[in-house]
């Protein structure tokens, strides 16, 4: 993670600032690690980038100058961070069309059907599919997304004469995806392990096997994808292929999701919910929207969503988040198996007036190992990588680029209720016009409202954020 945070994003810890990064000038962020299915640790991360909320408000600005420009920005920074696309430059060789002789076709004359790629993302039709969405023009036989990225092996092991045969395990794309930091961004630096056959030197097909093993989207789905009783893929895929990154307003039928802004002058305007659709080429249906540099440097899967003040309350969620019941669950249907049994064999003793050693042995064994398991789930349950960070990170899960500063809204109510402040902090000092010490209770609430008129423009969560109450020290002797 500070390979991320310092070397990839660019963050200083040190003046809380952020050089030049790959997601430009950032200058908060905040994230949640995870466990993946009890094994390994994912991280869901929010960044926030300079000027990048005043370029989603302009959007949607009346004015159409203001509005074509900030669209124009806002898709030219969404295509500096992510990507879709496997490229366009995949040439595939294909033999179905002629027995006797391959035909060499570009990914661009291949076919989808549109209809059926919907069809694929419904959890009843996608394994009657079987990722099979795309189309030879010329034979009409149907390919999935690892039949193209064969083709196209296939192609660089003709053209380079590699050795390699085809099709590749999953064991071997998975050590390619694991190497490629090392074989393809660092060549040269190990040269005992770098690999010599011409297919496993070329970046373009290991970046392809990279984004395939990490980023593509799995034709039949899985279990998280209809989470929520949701019939359809949650996260949309696979999606249709595009030309370049654009902006669409869902306006909806007959202008139903159009709403009507009443601004302050007394004008309205109107606005429509939008989605970002990623430039993605055919082939690419498959392959979710991930940031090309995180998953080349670290060999890994990434996920990239750009821009929508949800992703903001998701995370924060994971603040209450727990899921030890589901963790538990195995281990109570184990409880209640033996629980039964331990019944059972008691019952059956009972009747056989049965006394002996080897049953009593029996029984005690049962009931010593649900003792045991008992206390086990009592415990919350973690998996060893996240212990691990547990340990190394203060016993959180969650990190922060900056610290927390409470706002005293409780105390702020009291006072515009006129209410007695129920917290606060008794101060005592000398007052020289009654020539007596003094006490009273000060509140946080004291320090909005007795601020300096230089900051009488700042809101009660600005001031909190940005500025701090300092106490002088008293003076001594004729200082």
């Amino acid at each position: 993670m500070q390979i991320v945070l310092e070397c990839l994003i660019g963050w200083d810890p040190q003046t809380q600032t952020c050089e030049s990064g790959i997601f430009g000038d950032v200058e908060a962020y905040g994230l949640a690690v995870e466990e993946q299915a009890r094994y390994t640790l994912h991280a869901h991360m929010i960044l926030w980038i300079k000027n990048f909320s005043d370029i989603r408000r302009l959007l949607f600005s009346r004015d159409l100058n203001e509005r074509t420009a900030a669209r124009k920005e806002y898709l030219s920074y969404i295509g500096k961070v992510l990507c879709a696309s496997y490229g366009k430059e995949l040439v595939l060789e294909h033999s179905g069309c002629n027995e006797n002789q391959t035909v060499t076709l570009s990914v661009d004359d291949l076919t989808c059907d549109n209809e059926l790629l919907r069809r694929t993302r419904h959890k009843d039709h996608c394994s009657d599919i079987e990722g099979k969405v795309f189309r030879c023009p010329h034979c009409n036989v149907t390919f999935s997304s690892d039949d193209i990225l064969n083709m196209s092996y296939q192609n660089e092991i003709t053209t380079t004469g590699s050795s390699v045969e085809l099709p590749l395990t999953t064991e071997r794309q998975q050590i390619a995806s694991i190497r490629f930091p090392y074989d393809i961004l660092l060549e040269g630096h190990d040269q005992q392990n770098s690999p010599e056959d011409p297919l496993w030197k070329s970046p373009s097909v290991r970046r392809c096997i990279l984004n395939n093993t990490e980023n593509e989207h799995d034709s039949s789905h899985r279990r998280g994808c209809f989470k929520g009783g949701k019939a359809e893929c949650r996260f949309v895929l696979p999606k249709m292929d595009s030309d370049d990154f654009e902006l669409y307003e869902d306006l909806g039928e007959d202008d139903k999701n159009v709403v009507t802004v009443h601004h302050l002058d007394g004008t309205t305007s109107e606005i429509a919910p939008y989605s970002v659709i990623a430039q993605r080429d055919m082939g690419s249906q498959y392959l979710n929207e991930h940031n090309p540099v995180l998953t080349e440097v670290f060999g890994a899967n990434s996920n990239v969503q750009v821009g929508n003040p949800a992703h903001l309350f998701y995370n924060t969620l994971y603040t209450s988040k727990n899921t030890q019941n589901d963790d538990q669950s195995k281990y109570v249907s184990i409880a209640t198996s033996i629980i039964r049994r331990i019944a059972r064999t008691q019952q059956e003793a009972r009747s056989q007036q049965d006394g002996s050693q080897d049953q009593a042995d029996y029984l005690e064994g049962l009931c010593r190992f649900l003792s045991g398991m008992t206390a086990a789930i009592s415990k919350d349950i973690v998996s060893s990588t996240m212990a691990h960070w547990l340990l190394t990170h203060n016993g959180s899960r969650f990190m922060f680029s900056c610290g927390f500063q409470e706002v005293p809204l409780g105390q702020m109510l009291d006072t515009l209720l006129g209410k007695d402040v129920r917290t606060f902090r008794v101060r005592r000092n000398y007052s020289k016009l009654e020539g007596k010490s003094v006490t009273w209770g000060d509140s946080a609430s004291n320090n909005y409202i007795y601020r300096p008129d230089e900051l009488g423009r700042l809101c009660l969560y600005e001031l909190t954020m940005k500025w701090a109450i300092s106490f002088l020290q008293e003076v001594q002797g004729d200082e």
